[in-house]
């Protein structure tokens, strides 16, 4: 009976440590989701930052066979729902051709990831800031492609999760908030009930095994008493056997103090006892 309650305990702290680390995550997940929704910049966690892709620009090669030249050897495509990953650009940052970058589109505003296909050197430019032409992988190849200055590029690509940023999506979304913090009430709530419930059953279990052990009496065995028994005096056998009388022909005893006599005066037997 104890061991098998000590397996229910060990099974509940187990489940209950994972239900512990669940709630811990969707607390983070849904608090980042949170920030991002009201502020509209992401956030980098640990110096990464994650984002999902919106289109299929960067997920097939253009037909311009230009673009199919230059791009040969560079199989990375990043399609719709993907879930990217990146690391914020800083000044030390090396950017080369071929990166896949995200950065504010001048035609819209809104950050887009593309990939980097030529560096113009400062000096074409009356700032002195080097120049990076970025293109989607579907565009053709044209001279007139957006070149964008260092400042303007936000973080460098460095791997993806394919598909799931349809599901991270949701989860940024108004209704996956309310679950998010539905998962996480209803986790506590459980928790606290199962607490509840276990505790008071333990309870019962102690005092009801309190009760039992006070009930039951030990009666301890009486001490044994060893009687010594007396050596019995052994009977002479011999001594006490009669013989027969030479004077008056009959049996008696061979103690003489004990053998009656003849009274002389009465003619009476008498004991040879001496008063």
């Amino acid at each position: 009976m104890k061991k098998k309650q000590n397996k229910q305990g060990k099974a509940k702290k187990i489940i209950n440590i994972i239900l512990d680390v669940f709630c811990i995550f969707l607390f983070i997940f849904a608090a980042y989701h949170l920030v991002l929704k009201f502020t509209n910049n992401s956030i980098y966690l640990f110096g990464v930052r994650s984002d999902v892709v919106l289109s299929d620009s960067m997920s097939f090669v253009s037909e311009d066979k230009k673009v199919q030249k230059f791009l040969q050897g560079h199989d990375e495509r990043l399609k719709k729902g993907d879930l990217v990953y990146s690391t914020k650009v800083k000044d030390d940052t090396e950017l080369n051709v071929y990166d896949i970058v995200i950065f504010k589109n001048m035609d819209n505003g809104k950050e887009t990831i593309h990939r980097i296909v030529d560096i113009r050197a400062g000096s074409d430019y009356l700032d002195g800031k080097e120049r990076y032409v970025i293109r989607a992988d579907t565009a053709k190849f044209t001279e007139t492609d957006g070149a964008y200055t260092r400042d303007q590029i936000i973080a460098k690509y460095k791997s993806r999760i394919g598909g799931i940023g349809h599901v991270y999506r949701f989860f940024s979304s108004i209704f996956g908030l309310i679950l998010e913090v539905g998962l996480i009430f209803i986790v506590i709530l459980y928790q606290y009930l199962d607490d509840k419930y276990y505790g008071s059953k333990k309870i019962e279990q102690t005092s009801s095994t309190n009760i039992v052990e006070t009930d039951v009496k030990v009666v301890e065995p009486a001490p044994v008493q060893v009687v010594e028994e007396k050596p019995q005096e052994s009977i002479d056998i011999k001594r006490d056997i009669p013989e027969r009388s030479k004077e008056t022909g009959r049996f008696v005893s061979k103690k003489k103090k004990d053998m009656p006599v003849r009274s002389k005066e009465t003619g009476r037997f008498v004991s040879n006892k001496k008063k």
